[in-house]
């Protein structure tokens, strides 16, 4: 063996690889497979190739380092197959920090238990870089770029166009870096692209210090506009506040309705809107204040929102309640047991009869609230607000309740005449529920 290791090296002096065989063949175990090799092919002078065949014989053996390994693969095939043979599966090698950093690891980790950190080594070495090499054994002549790469590659904003034209882009959604997170992902049917861009929007964050920061240099300005949120967060009084949304077209305390910034500033004037969408606007004002209504008591120079509706009905905890707030507001003796003069007439003018006031709201909200307004009316009148009747003996107390209320006799309410029933189930919303109950109870 001695005697052909020299023979074979004396050929191929200049040879590394036949140095690294030679040194191999040397201290291998499996002479009985290198041995016919080397007489053959060496005696016939064909070094190349015995040197070829014995590396692979000593590969098949694990008896060569990670470096001679990948130096004797030539083709793509015969790196999978050397991948094959170690045990990685599933594409892995392409990762080079699973090859560094989890190959190691146990299988139920997402390993297979062996150290391939020389070989991921061995392979930037080689190809000079780990997404060159995956870029060879793909059969690319170069490595595709990654979003950092491809940011960082542009020198003017026609860079970027063209970037984006060749992704599919050819409108302004660019601009919104929203868009590119959430719906450039989606196929084309649902409005997107199919592609995941929320790499690319972080790279050009990172490389231009803030999305709107590229929009500014693509659109060749070298100062930032302010965002809707840094220019409310900038209000320090109601002046302010008001001086901006004058600016903008608002007037009349348009700006007193979060739904009518979020939904309606956009349609036309002849619509009710001003044609620009402020739905922005709406979500910088609740970020600020927290609520809408927040912000429309800070420009009214209140300590404190009003009450709402429901949260003005939701707290009468008594009859008094409702008629002392209804007294308050100026609603004149007992219109308030009127659901229609509530919702029509109550935001007339007083020589109308109303009281100019939109009470609209707080009729829905009553009526959220008691299950409608006759409920309500027989509520403050002092009868019994009942949600579910469940048991004969719960009815009987209804009925005994409602009857000395009403000061019914009991053949007043047993009388079985239609309209005496539905005189009594007018006067108390408890009583038809309780007719209701027996009702099905016969059923």
């Amino acid at each position: 063996m001695k005697q052909l290791h020299d023979h074979l090296l004396a050929m191929n002096k200049q040879s590394e690889e036949t140095e690294e065989v030679c040194t191999a063949v040397l201290t291998t175990e499996h002479e009985s497979e290198v041995w016919p090799l080397l007489c053959s092919q060496v005696i016939e002078g064909n070094k190349q190739d015995a040197i070829h065949k014995i590396a692979r014989v000593l590969l098949e053996h694990d008896h060569l380092s990670w470096r001679q390994r990948i130096e004797w693969c030539q083709t793509p095939e015969e790196f999978q197959s050397l991948f094959q043979s170690i045990g990685i599966g599933n594409e892995q090698w392409r990762s080079s920090e699973w090859l560094s950093r989890k190959a190691k690891l146990a299988a139920d980790e997402g390993g297979i238990g062996i150290q391939l950190a020389g070989l991921s080594c061995a392979l930037r070495k080689r190809f000079g870089g780990h997404k060159e090499f995956v870029a060879w054994m793909d059969g690319m002549s170069e490595p595709e770029r990654n979003f950092k790469e491809i940011v960082q590659f542009w020198k003017n904003p026609n860079d970027a166009l063209l970037y984006f034209h060749s992704i599919g882009l050819d409108g302004d959604e660019w601009r919104n870096s929203g868009w590119l997170v959430k719906n450039a992902q989606l196929d084309t049917a649902a409005g997107g692209i199919g592609v995941s861009l929320s790499g690319l929007v972080q790279a050009i964050r990172k490389r231009f210090g803030g999305y709107r920061k590229f929009v500014a240099w693509m659109d060749g300005k070298e100062k930032v506009e302010r965002s809707i949120y840094e220019i409310v967060n900038a209000w320090r009084n109601p002046e302010d506040a008001d001086s901006y949304l004058r600016l903008i077209g608002l007037n009349d305390r348009q700006w007193n309705s979060s739904d009518w910034l979020s939904s309606k500033a956009k349609l036309e004037p002849k619509e009710g809107g001003i044609g620009s969408n402020l739905k922005p606007l709406a979500r910088a004002i609740a970020k600020k204040f927290g609520r809408h209504k927040e912000f429309v008591a800070w420009m009214d120079g209140k300590s404190q929102a009003d009450q709402t509706n429901l949260e003005i009905v939701e707290s009468w905890q008594q009859p008094e309640d409702a008629e002392s707030f209804f007294s308050e507001i100026g609603v004149p003796h007992e219109k308030w047991r009127s659901s229609w003069w509530l919702q029509k007439i109550a935001k007339l003018p007083l020589s109308s009869g109303g009281i100019e006031k939109n009470l609209l709201a707080l009729s829905q909200k009553i009526r959220k609230r008691f299950g409608g307004h006759r409920e309500f009316v027989a509520w403050v009148d002092g009868a019994i607000l009942v949600d579910k009747i469940e048991t004969v003996r719960q009815a009987q107390d209804i009925v005994h309740s409602e009857c000395k209320r009403l000061e019914l006799t009991t053949d007043e309410y047993l009388d079985p005449d239609p309209k005496s029933i539905k005189r009594n189930c007018l006067k108390s919303p408890a009583l038809k529920a309780v007719l209701i109950f027996f009702r099905s109870n016969e059923q």
